[in-house]
């Protein structure tokens, strides 16, 4: 994890729109790492902010390692926990989603992916066929940019998943392997990078649980307020109401049923609907 920490690290001495999103740095994707990630974001704005930085220029006082932010978060210790008795069960690829259909069939996908990045063109102008230099004189090691692809032109959710996610390494593939992922039935020609991951709930035991909580509560009488309140967590760290998602309840109890399965969890939203 330290190799992917300091790409992300080293992507940041300069000024860029965005910082990298979370599920590109390699590591496990949960409450703390996303936390981290957005206090790291709020930073990072506060900079550009301070020196008055455009796109591509190098910060003066450069921003601090996400490291620190990930160990106040006390996430670091928990992951060193978690590889010492053998996060992926000493498998070297995922390579699958699988989800049970109502009618007992099991439809299987091609495991999901990272994200290519597109060099920015800047203010608008043509293509330049010069090679811009992000990197620092002092840096140790040449900053690769990679390709960012972020719209995928197919009018079906789960092929547009396994496009983003066919070329990732296997590190991003078991972030997105253990997530649940609320299939859009939303009629469209193509899917954007974004439009994927908000559909895209990491832990995916632990939000599950969730939604079996919201069951509970909403079949115990004074409960339903509880049941209400009830939010999970997309990869963008977004929170969403479970009250709020059209999901199929039945396809919630079969997975619950289930138990712990490779792969990410696919459930299905009632009618034409997505969550953006």
């Amino acid at each position: 994890m330290d190799s992917y920490l300091d790409i992300f690290d080293k992507r940041h001495v300069v000024c860029q729109e965005h910082v990298t999103p979370i599920e590109e740095i390699g590591i496990k994707i949960n409450s703390q790492s996303l936390s981290a990630w957005n206090k790291y974001c709020e930073a990072y704005d506060l900079l550009k902010n301070e020196e008055n930085a455009a796109e591509g220029e190098e910060f003066m006082r450069p921003m601090p390692s996400l490291r620190k932010y990930l160990e106040k978060e006390n996430f670091l210790e928990k992951q060193q926990r978690r590889l010492k008795i053998g996060t992926y069960s000493g498998k070297a690829s995922l390579q699958k989603i699988k989800f049970n259909e109502s009618d007992d069939k099991v439809e299987e996908v091609k495991a999901p992916p990272t994200l290519q990045i597109e060099r920015i063109q800047l203010n608008n102008e043509e293509e330049c066929n010069e090679d811009v230099d992000y990197n620092d004189a002092f840096l140790s090691q040449k900053i690769i940019i990679p390709d960012y692809k972020q719209l995928y032109k197919t009018s079906n959710f789960t092929n547009a998943l396994s496009n983003h996610t066919e070329d990732m390494d296997e590190m991003k593939k078991a972030l997105w392997n253990d997530c649940i992922i609320f299939v859009s039935n939303e009629e469209k020609v193509d899917y954007s990078v974004h439009f994927l991951r908000s559909h895209a709930f990491p832990d995916k035991m632990f939000i599950l649980k969730k939604l079996n909580d919201w069951k509970i509560n909403m079949n115990t009488i004074g409960k339903q307020r509880d049941a209400h309140s009830i939010v999970i967590k997309n990869l963008l760290g977004k929170e969403f109401y479970v009250s709020n998602i059209p999901y199929r309840l039945d396809q919630v109890e079969e997975l619950r049923n289930t138990g712990r399965q490779s792969g990410a969890y696919l459930i299905n939203l009632v009618g034409k609907k997505s969550l953006i």
